[in-house]
């Protein structure tokens, strides 16, 4: 997964949030769930993750760690889609965002 996705990285993990601030962070959304629960991106490919942290920029892009270097790189996530445990349906980023709860 690490080279398919826009990354931003950084050698540590103020220089990556300072690399990711370019464009203001406007919002925070993270879960830790058991068993999981499933996104997926542009291709269809899905994921099941135990935790997921997604952080919001105001240009309206979700970034987020897809991989062991969770705190030296972030992918760009946006065209991912999660699905709701609450709704049963696979939600875009920007509407699974603004939920409350999975």
């Amino acid at each position: 997964m690490k080279n398919k996705y826009e990354q931003i990285s950084g050698e540590t993990f103020v220089d990556l949030i300072n690399n990711l601030g370019v464009s203001p962070l406007v919002g925070e959304k993270t879960f830790n769930i058991q068993p999981g629960f499933e996104v997926r991106d542009a291709s269809g490919t899905t994921y099941t993750l135990p935790y997921w942290d997604v952080i919001r920029r105001a240009d309206d892009t979700y970034w987020s760690p897809l991989d062991d270097e969770a705190r030296k790189t972030v992918y760009n996530v946006t065209d991912f889609q999660v699905f709701s445990k609450s709704t049963n349906e696979w939600l875009p980023m920007v509407a699974w965002f603004e939920l409350a709860e999975m």
